[in-house]
């Protein structure tokens, strides 16, 4: 919770080195000196290059997320495309190996199984691998492509990678599993990285990760988890040290991580605190505010969760604020993934749709035929106003009442994912129906005639006459003398007690105003 700094406000790719021993350094740590190093610089500055709206898109995704109001929520799932990037090597891992991917990630997300911790929360997101690729044909969710790019430079091959095989971002989480990651910078020290929300459908958004960690133990998957918090707009735990002057904009944005200075790898049962600023926010949104104003005041570094770097074995849990987060994400920068069909079976027995009305127009108090000609369902449901009228193949309605109706069909079979639903819309109108001529208006009008009509109007009880768009009289027919020269029009409203009708509007010019 610090706050973000010019480079980091560009912040895009995140990576991430964790050992699946306690005697292997994690990420972003020099082997050699200990030193630790970032890998973002180097990758922001090809990307900004070639992207220079980045930035504003970062800053309105942190936004919108602010601005996000927390909910009740349920289950939202994203469909995932695992694309195995290969040269017939160990990177080729199994079907079963991805499926156990994603069931630890799922695990994670829902803080169960071998990843619950009473610290821990259901953050109510899951993932499927998808049921139908983009064409609509039935899939596992699995691709192998075999390409010498399982052997990828981040720096300079990414774009390449990418371009081997993605299917549409706004409709799938893109993961790509190869079998090393390089960089120019840091070597061989990269497990895995990802772009935020604010890459949403661009080409480079998704994930990439090293196939020997995807699903191989419960520890390894960890990396592709801390990817996944990534993805859906989290940052590290540690970013931009310790400032906390406002928890919902500075450091992770999230109010319920206290500020952390390191990216260490520390015992698991150890207590380090790197910052002695976790109280500085002295508001209600942050939870270490002083004691004095009823906060918990400044607390140890939350090593333990997911987002930070550190020995596999000690990330235990997503806090209850990137849990938020993630599903604002999901509300605002991601929400087209919601609409994807990716997690539905494609139909195996596809529906032929076609029904009509003899009349989509009618007067109040008459009926309207629906001819049903759909063919391969075995049941119906007709509704109006989306309310259930029928189960029959074919519908009669009366409508008795004026007004705009959605009359809708829906059609099933055998098979749950072939339901299938069509609707049209019925104009009922007012059995009043407004009507007049004009009786007295020759060829030309001079000043000092009358100008009269004969009302010829149908069901009316009431008359309302409007003469330049001002009302003038409530009489059964209308007339008027003129005297001055000029341009009018005239209409008339009619009504039967329940409902009005309009008439045309009439226009009519008295005397020559050119002269």
């Amino acid at each position: 919770m610090k706050r973000f700094s010019v480079v980091l406000v560009f912040f895009l790719f995140v990576v991430l080195r964790i050992s699946a021993q306690q005697d292997i350094p994690p990420l972003n740590q020099d082997n050699s000196s200990g030193i630790p190093r970032c890998f973002t610089d180097e990758l922001m500055r090809l990307k900004l290059a070639s992207d220079p709206g980045l930035l504003s898109r970062q800053m309105l995704m942190n936004t919108r997320i602010v601005a996000q109001p927390f909910a009740d929520r349920t289950i939202r799932t994203i469909p995932v495309v695992v694309h195995i990037i290969h040269i017939n090597g160990l990177e080729n891992i199994s079907d079963q190996q991805v499926f156990d991917g994603i069931a630890h990630l799922n695990a994670a997300f829902s803080n169960s199984g071998a990843y619950f911790n009473e610290d821990g929360v259901n953050s109510e997101i899951q993932f499927c691998l998808a049921a139908r690729d983009p064409l609509g044909a039935s899939t596992n969710g699995i691709t192998r492509t075999v390409s010498p790019l399982t052997n990828m430079t981040s720096e300079t091959d990414d774009d390449a990678l990418k371009n081997l095989i993605r299917w549409d971002q706004n409709s799938y989480l893109n993961i790509w599993l190869v079998s090393e990651i390089t960089s120019l910078s840091m070597g061989s020290g990269i497990a895995g990285y990802a772009y935020f929300p604010s890459s949403q459908g661009f080409p480079e958004d998704g994930i990439v990760n090293e196939a020997a960690f995807f699903g191989s133990s419960v520890n390894n998957s960890k990396v592709h988890i801390h990817e996944a918090g990534h993805y859906l707009g989290l940052y590290h735990t540690f970013e931009e040290a310790c400032s906390n002057n406002d928890c919902q904009l500075d450091g992770d944005h999230v109010c319920d991580t206290p500020p952390d200075n390191s990216t260490q790898a520390v015992e698991c049962n150890s207590s380090p605190n790197t910052c002695n600023s976790d109280d500085a926010d002295v508001s209600l949104n942050n939870p270490f505010r002083p004691v004095a104003n009823g906060g918990l005041g400044d607390q140890p570094d939350m090593f333990r969760n997911y987002m930070d770097y550190g020995y596999q074995a000690c990330q235990i849990y997503f806090s209850t604020g990137q849990s938020e987060r993630m599903n604002a994400a999901l509300s605002t920068t991601r929400s087209v993934i919601l609409e994807s069909q990716g997690c539905t079976t494609p139909c195996t027995m596809p529906i032929s749709f076609d029904f009509f009305a003899d009349t989509t127009i009618i007067t109040a108090g008459e009926s309207v035929h629906f001819s049903n000609h759909t063919q391969f369902a075995t049941a119906y449901e007709w509704r109006v106003n989306d309310e259930v009228v029928s189960g029959l193949d074919s519908l009669s309605y009366l409508f008795n009442t004026f007004g705009i109706y959605t009359v809708s069909l829906t059609a099933s079979n055998n098979d749950a994912n072939c339901t299938i639903a069509e609707s049209i819309i019925i104009h009922v109108e007012c059995p009043s129906q407004a009507q007049f001529i004009f009786t007295s208006v020759d060829a030309e009008i001079n000043p000092g005639d009358t100008v009269s009509t004969t009302n010829t109007s149908v069901n009316a009880v009431g008359t309302f006459w409007y003469l330049d768009g001002n009302f003038v009289s409530q009489t059964a027919s209308w007339s008027q003398v003129f005297s001055l020269p000029g341009g009018h029009s005239i209409y008339l409203i009619t009504s039967n007690g329940e409902c009005e009708d309009t008439s045309l509007t009439r226009f009519f010019q008295v005397g020559n105003c050119g002269l």
